[in-house]
C-alpha cells in the first residue's frame, strides 16, 4: 500500500514538491507498521532502505546509547544510500510507529529527478554528519 501524497505535505523535504512530483515520490514508498520496541534499522548493517516517519516516535541509538529521537514528519535511512551504505545507527520504535519505506531504486530515481529533494537530502546528511557523538545521528 502506497500513502497518500498529500500526507507528504507532513515531511519537510517533501512538502513544497509540486503535486506531480509528490504523486511520484508517495508511489515510491510502502506503509509499513511496527510495534513499540520493535528495532527498524540496525546499526552496522547494510541500508538499501530510506524511511519517513508518519505516526509515533522513534529513538536513535549508537554503540547501545540514545542519541536522538524522531517524530512524524522526520526522515532516516540517507546516510547509507548517500555514503558508505552501512546503518549509522539503530532505529527502535518507542511507540507504535507508521513507517513509510523506500528502497534504493526508487531512492536513486527520485534523487536524480528531483534536484530539490537531492539537495534536501545531501544538506540533512551533513548536517547530521557535523553534529557530535551525542547528537541525532540517524541511520
Amino acid at each position: 500500500m502506497h500513502p497518500e501524497p498529500d500526507s507528504l505535505k507532513r515531511v519537510p523535504l517533501f512538502a513544497t514538491l509540486p503535486d506531480e512530483e509528490r504523486d511520484r515520490v508517495a508511489a515510491g514508498f510502502e506503509v509499513g507498521e511496527h510495534d513499540a520496541g520493535a528495532r527498524i534499522v540496525h546499526e552496522g548493517s547494510p541500508g538499501y532502505g530510506f524511511f519517513a516517519l508518519d505516526e509515533g516516535e522513534v529513538r536513535i541509538e549508537h554503540d547501545g546509547n540514545e542519541v536522538g529521537r524522531l517524530g512524524p514528519g522526520d526522515v532516516f535511512g540517507e546516510l547509507a544510500l548517500l555514503g558508505d551504505g552501512r546503518r549509522h545507527a539503530d532505529v527502535v520504535a518507542v511507540t507504535d510507529v507508521r513507517v513509510l519505506s523506500m528502497f534504493g531504486t526508487h531512492f536513486r530515481e527520485m534523487q536524480t529527478s528531483m534536484p530539490s529533494v537531492e539537495a534536501g537530502l545531501e544538506r540533512l546528511a551533513d548536517d547530521r554528519l557535523a553534529r557530535p557523538p551525542a547528537s541525532d545521528q540517524p541511520a
